[in-house]
């Protein structure tokens, strides 16, 4: 995707899925999602953040794919939101 000035943009979906690794920092996906680095963090500590996040030690890793969800669908992932789908009920023979 260019912008007007011929340069990619880099928060992309396309560039971050063709840049980045599996797993960013909360200053590289606050940018991409266009909120400020504490902001980020503020919206983690709330369980708020849009994307799901690993507590790594004293840091925090937010999930590239969840990111990506995010940018492309505009549905959160909260990380105390994630609830698996129920198994597909299973039909006995009869």
């Amino acid at each position: 995707m260019k912008t007007t000035t011929g340069v990619k943009n880099p928060y992309s979906p396309a560039t971050i899925r063709e840049t980045w690794g599996g797993t960013a920092s909360v200053a590289e996906a606050s940018a991409a999602l266009d909120i400020s680095r504490p902001h980020g963090y503020a919206l983690i500590a709330a369980g708020q953040f849009p994307c799901r996040t690993i507590p790594l030690g004293r840091r925090t890793k937010v999930i590239t794919a969840s990111l990506l969800r995010f940018l492309e669908t505009g549905i959160p992932e909260y990380n105390g939101d994630a609830t698996p789908p129920a198994p597909p009920a299973l039909r006995v023979a009869s």
